[in-house]
């Protein structure tokens, strides 16, 4: 099983301390700590609490969504755990606000009990508060010496004798990628493989919401050779931060980069699209260097996801994706109507080649992306980030018709996540001769399955046979109106049927 994230993010947890109440101090970074390690005190006692956190003075520090464990002893003797997040309440977690969890790691994602209950490898998840801030962890006066974003397990009811949960292998992580990589030599055959791709939402949790949106349980998906390059990345965080050292983004003349704890990134474009004509309709835009801009050659399905926010009507807004090599503008999609004005709405800005329409220069230069907009010169737009999923070697378009129909449901993966159990099954060996098989089953039961999806596209699902590693880039647009981003879905299986041209016999 691998995970993979809605969002694309550059840092990685840094620090991982507990407060030993008993021994009034705090530990040391448990980050990097050879495998097995405690993350509680032994004995684990009431006024105990564990941080998770990354450091707000590194390079591309920012916001984080999940945590991934691998429990190889379970806690025991904890009967209340209180998840909490660093806000302005002040430096001491103790009287930080709770925060709502997805805690796969409490009873397997039921959460009937306490977090860390559940062995092996499990995840946590959460929308990231508004009021979230960078603090310095105080406990007693005895301040942590490290300023940052923070998430904590307080310990808090304790009737008898504890033991702490044990970490078993790798470190604890965050979950930055929005794709699982197929390494190389795994895939035999001569022929592209047939394959299937079981995928399930392991951050479903309604938080309370029902809205109904077009997007509702989708789940887009497309496979790009690591050989066309190696740091191609699908994401595009509408932020300075976050980017890595060959991609610089700039904000257009219509508005410019803000703070945002909710986003990916931390930060968003925010402004007022233009009249069409009255000016320069570049709203946020991204330029990859020169020494990297081949890497990103191919074809792609682009997607914007923004949030109208003033309260004028749907249809103001109107979005395109523009590309550019050097100093030329080579393409742009047709403009598209943002349609809906609840947060985190996903656009669907079409399909855009990299150079454009033409043969790729014969000497490499950079290449310039574009979301390109008008309105009514009145109607403010944030712009959280463009997703580009490649197309040109096999792309999958997935939905469910049921949950579009209706939010009875509610939404967030009900059918492919923890609370019915089902996975998304996109089966393409089972019934060779028949088009891509979507489903919504149980695991380990091939004999039923939920609901069955629709596919854009009659292409079967294929992994390339190769000598070189390959990569499936994923974006999940199960809807909430807060934030979809923090949806991280795990790869539940991914199997290859090789195929050779000698099996097809005498034509």
């Amino acid at each position: 099983m691998s995970y993979v994230a809605n969002k694309q993010n550059m840092a990685q947890l840094t620090n991982i301390h507990y407060w030993d109440s008993a021994g009034n101090a705090w530990s040391g970074n448990l980050i990097g700590a050879a495998t097995p390690f405690a993350f509680l005190p032994n004995p684990t006692v009431a006024g105990d609490l564990v941080l998770f956190g990354i450091d707000s003075t590194i390079l591309n520090a920012g916001p984080f969504c999940s945590l991934v464990f691998d429990i190889g002893q379970a806690i025991s003797g904890v009967t209340s755990i209180i998840w909490r997040y660093s806000d302005v309440a002040g430096a001491d977690p103790n009287i930080w606000a709770p925060q709502l969890m997805q805690d796969n790691t409490d009873d397997n994602g039921a959460m009937g009990s306490v977090a860390f209950n559940t062995t092996g490898v499990n995840s946590v998840h959460w929308i990231q508060a508004a009021l979230w801030i960078v603090q310095n962890p105080t406990v007693g006066g005895v301040a942590l010496g490290v300023t940052g974003l923070w998430i904590c397990a307080d310990i808090t009811t304790v009737p008898g004798a504890a033991t702490p949960p044990v970490q078993q292998n790798r470190d604890i992580y965050t979950v930055t990628w929005a794709h699982t990589e197929v390494p190389a030599n795994t895939v035999g055959g001569d022929m592209d493989a047939l394959a299937r791709i079981q995928f399930r939402n392991e951050s479903d949790n309604d938080f309370g919401t029902t809205a109904p949106e077009l997007w509702e349980d989708v789940v887009v998906m497309g496979l790009r050779s690591v050989a066309r390059g190696a740091d191609f990345m699908a994401y595009f965080n509408a932020s300075e931060f976050q980017q890595p050292a060959f991609i610089s983004a700039r904000p257009g003349l219509a508005g410019g980069f803000v703070a945002d704890v909710q986003t990916p990134s931390g930060r968003k474009w925010q402004g007022t699209p233009p009249v069409l004509g009255a000016g320069s309709p570049s709203l946020a835009g991204w330029t990859i260097a020169e020494t990297h801009a081949t890497q990103f050659y191919g074809i792609y399905h682009a997607y914007a996801r923004v949030f109208q926010y003033s309260v004028g009507a749907v249809n103001t807004i109107a979005l395109c994706c523009a590309v550019g090599l050097g100093e030329a503008d080579l393409f742009h999609t047709p403009f598209t109507f943002v349609a809906h004005i609840n947060d985190w709405t996903i656009v669907d800005l079409g399909q855009v080649p990299i150079p454009g329409l033409q043969a790729p220069p014969s000497d490499p230069t950079r290449v310039n992306i574009t979301i390109d907009g008008y309105g009514d010169g009145i109607e403010t737009l944030d712009i959280y980030d463009l997703i580009l999923i490649p197309v040109d070697e096999w792309a999958g378009h997935i939905y469910n018709p049921a949950e579009r129909a209706t939010s009875s449901l509610g939404g967030r993966g009900d059918l492919i996540g923890w609370i019915s159990n089902r996975y998304l099954d996109v089966d393409s060996i089972s019934f060779p001769k028949r088009s891509m098989w979507p489903v919504s089953r149980l695991p380990f039961n091939s004999d039923y399955w939920d609901q069955e999806w629709t596919a854009i596209g009659p292409a079967k699902a294929i992994l390339r046979t190769q000598d070189t590693a390959q990569r499936l880039w994923f974006v999940n647009a199960t809807y909430t109106d807060l934030s979809p981003f923090e949806i991280t879905n795990s790869i539940y299986g991914l199997y290859a049927v090789q195929r050779y041209s000698s099996m097809r016999g005498a034509r």
